[in-house]
């Protein structure tokens, strides 16, 4: 398992340049008497996602039909404040062209429930995103404020009754 927080950010100090779809041809083609039989990754971010690491994932016969795609909210808003990089719709055009590249490779995903400022809709859009994704494995967690952070200053905290509500709600709804 190839393990990084942002593992699409492979190769991009290197001269000349490099990609992790690169990487993983490279491993699915050098690593035969090896013993090894399967290559797996975690963890993509979608603000550099690429369309090569879909191909090569779809291609490779090593490499497992897996991604791995956190998106943590399906608001635009909290997204915005999160500071991810993407939004709703451009996190579905990925979802979309992995299960038309990939159709039988698994999804997985991280979720955070209740962070500042998570209205009602807000929280509404991320059930609406777990929906048409839907998920092989979700990972879920409610927020909580780190010390020395910005987030962890905003007045507008979501009570922690709400968020695990929010929490339970998101968890049954991964169970389907």
């Amino acid at each position: 398992t190839l393990l990084g927080q942002n593992i699409d950010a492979y190769g991009r100090d290197m001269n000349p340049k490099r990609n992790f779809a690169e990487l993983l041809e490279y491993l699915n083609k050098n690593t035969a008497n090896t013993g090894l039989e399967r290559i797996r990754y975690v963890t993509s971010h979608p603000r550099y996602f690429s369309d090569r690491v879909i191909d090569a994932v779809a291609s490779l016969d090593k490499v497992m039909e897996c991604f791995h795609m956190p998106f943590q909210s399906g608001d635009d808003e909290v997204l915005k404040n999160m500071r991810r990089g993407y939004t709703f719709n451009s996190y579905m055009k990925i979802i979309n062209k992995i299960k038309k590249r990939a159709p039988d490779a698994s999804i997985c995903g991280d979720v955070i429930v209740g962070f500042p400022g998570e209205t009602d809709e807000a929280f509404q859009h991320t059930l609406d995103l777990m929906e048409a994704v839907k998920f092989d494995n979700l990972n879920t967690f409610a927020y909580s404020p780190r010390p020395n952070t910005e987030a962890s200053q905003w007045t507008n905290q979501v009570p922690e009754h709400v968020k695990s509500e929010r929490l339970q709600i998101v968890q049954r709804l991964a169970a389907k």
